[in-house]
């Protein structure tokens, strides 16, 4: 069974309150996810034209020396003029704590053209402009596997100071939360919009409570029930009524936080 313990900050205004949290943003999770870091030395190779033979550089890369990542082009000053694209290579080890059915690839603050290769297969393909981005990944059987990113300037003819900066993998549990939307009204009833996502048929504990940061009162509050979900997704909406509901003015900030 899986208890599910959410944490949302989010400020109440007067009339409504409308927001989406996906998991790609959200600061909550259903429990502590186990993360891997993989910054630190890559293998990496210069490919000065852009032109390299993507199938077999995503399997090996040709002799080249170690580099950092996290990385920015412009800290070296050889970079400033290059318009090519930089390949990097490491390979990675599950944790025996996490699941080995799928994951997200977090990296954070890319700018660039990327091109993403998980055991020498695409993964993902997106333009960086600096935004932390989240992919997501079916890992294959096996606890250890290659992982490449092509970095490349944007097809735009101008000069961009490409990177990335932290990167890690943050593996998901079998059942987990893909989104939650909350919606306020002035009467203080918030109504959740909730989708969870289950690997494999199984059975979980949802709970909810509407807290002030204001000495942790307790403002509304969902026993624990149980769900049994199917594999795939499952969408549902539950709503709260809260009791001494302030409006959110710039002179006097009303914060909640929804566990």
């Amino acid at each position: 069974m899986i208890h599910t313990r959410l944490l949302i900050v989010f400020i109440a205004l007067w009339g409504f309150l409308a927001c989406s949290i996906t998991a790609q943003s959200a600061s909550w999770r259903e429990r502590e996810r186990v993360t891997l870091s993989l910054d630190g030395p890559w293998s990496s190779a210069l490919d000065p034209q852009g032109s390299a033979p993507r199938d077999s550089w995503a399997m090996t890369l040709p002799q080249g020396k170690p580099s950092l990542l996290p990385c920015r082009w412009d800290d070296a000053a050889r970079m400033h003029d290059f318009a090519g694209a930089i390949w990097y290579a490491r390979t990675f080890v599950i944790p025996d704590t996490a699941a080995r059915a799928a994951a997200l690839l977090v990296l954070k603050n890319p700018v660039g053209e990327i091109d993403l290769f998980l055991d020498g297969t695409p993964c993902g393909h997106f333009l960086g402009t600096g935004l932390t981005r989240r992919v997501p990944l079916a890992l294959p059987p096996g606890a250890t596997h290659r992982l490449t990113l092509r970095l490349a300037r944007p097809d735009s003819g101008t000069a961009v100071s490409c990177g990335v900066g932290p990167v890690s993998l943050e593996f998901l549990p079998p059942a987990r939360i893909e989104t939650l939307s909350p919606y306020a009204t002035a009467d203080g009833t918030l109504t959740l919009r909730y989708r969870l996502a289950a690997d494999a048929p199984c059975q979980v504990t949802l709970t909810f409570a509407l807290t002030s940061l204001e000495g942790e009162r307790t403002l509304a509050h969902v026993k624990p029930f149980v769900l049994n979900l199917p594999a795939g997704m499952t969408e549902s909406t539950i709503t709260l009524v809260a009791k001494h509901w302030k409006p959110w003015s710039p002179s006097a900030p009303t914060l909640y936080r929804l566990r």
